[in-house]
């Protein structure tokens, strides 16, 4: 089972201080191992009715704003791991990664912030994760 996870930063900088920055043979990765988890940069992208518009021809296109901070997607396969990674300030969410497409509000099972009123449009996530946003 895989355990994925959601973490936000106020910048770059602070998210490398934690899960380093990705570096290989002096060259950026697009995913890394730290210290027995799989990080990935991240984009969260939040649907934003205000921002609804149509295209040229009158199709509509839904409106999205990027989640505030920097985001990093964090995973591993081992349940002790997940939770020593949950207690840093800067997790968010923690999900069980589906084993087949399921609603991301589904798969959760703790998040410091309150879901409720979130609508998300897209994430950049790890391959074959699953999850099936707004």
């Amino acid at each position: 089972m895989m355990y994925d996870q959601l973490h936000q930063f106020a910048n770059e900088e602070e998210a490398t201080a934690v899960f380093g920055d990705g570096i290989v043979d002096d060259m950026p990765s697009a995913a890394w191992d730290h210290n027995g988890y799989t990080v990935i940069n991240s984009q969260i992208m939040l649907v934003d009715p205000t921002k609804d518009t149509t295209d040229g021809d009158g199709n509509f296109i839904r409106g999205v704003v990027a989640a505030s901070g920097y985001w990093l997607g964090v995973t591993t396969d081992s349940l002790d791991k997940s939770e020593e990674a949950r207690q840093l300030p800067s997790c968010r969410i923690v999900y069980t990664r589906p084993d087949a497409p399921m609603y991301w509000k589904d798969a959760v099972t703790w998040s410091a912030i309150p879901l409720n009123n979130i609508s998300v449009a897209s994430a950049t996530i790890l391959a074959g994760s699953g999850y099936v946003f707004d």
